[in-house]
């Protein structure tokens, strides 16, 4: 049997316990994004198996929101993906990314199946860092305003009112990504 130091026990028992924490808040593993899937998919497995990489969404997307995944760590690598932090996604009224794909990979009757909410990464957040910042607070969509000052000042997402456009995440300042995604 191999032995485990002292520290490295503990380090992977809170590890767990954080994991299971995570699961509880959201009722879903909480494994942090930083690409999402084009609205339309049912969920990433079905992206994955259903897409056939024409990138027709891509080239359809008004704001040029889509864009092929180069994160070789990412499951979504080599797929068309929105990296929120790059340029939010603006659900268009008439999804024309939606209309492009010619597979199941994206369909309008899956609007609001796969759901992404932000999350604070607190350690990389300057207002976490006490520096004066509200910048994702003054950009989250006034329909919206899912991020508000919790009582201690900071900023805090709602996940029932966000939706995931990563308006949020385009406009944070901060040098490392502050604000990543929970697929739901």
């Amino acid at each position: 049997m191999d032995q485990i130091s002292r520290k490295d026990f503990f380090k992977e028992m809170f590890g767990f316990f954080k994991d299971e924490v995570e699961k509880g808040k959201s009722g879903v593993s909480a494994k942090l994004q930083y690409v999402v899937p084009p609205p339309g998919a049912a969920s990433v497995q079905n992206y994955i198996q259903s897409c056939d990489k024409c990138f027709d969404c891509v080239a359809a997307c008004p704001p040029m929101a889509l864009e092929v995944c180069r994160d070789r760590q990412s499951e979504l690598y080599d797929y068309p993906v929105i990296e929120p932090g790059r340029m939010a996604c603006m659900f268009c009224e008439d999804y024309p990314c939606i209309s492009a794909c010619h597979t199941d990979a994206l369909d309008l009757k899956n609007i609001g199946t796969l759901k992404s909410k932000a999350v604070i990464i607190e350690n990389f957040c300057l207002a976490y860092q006490d520096h004066f910042c509200m910048t994702c607070i003054s950009s989250c969509p006034p329909e919206y305003k899912a991020i508000r000052l919790n009582a201690d000042g900071l900023p805090e997402i709602d996940p029932l009112l966000c939706t995931g456009c990563g308006i949020c995440a385009q406009a944070c300042p901060a040098p490392k990504k502050a604000i990543a995604f929970i697929l739901e």
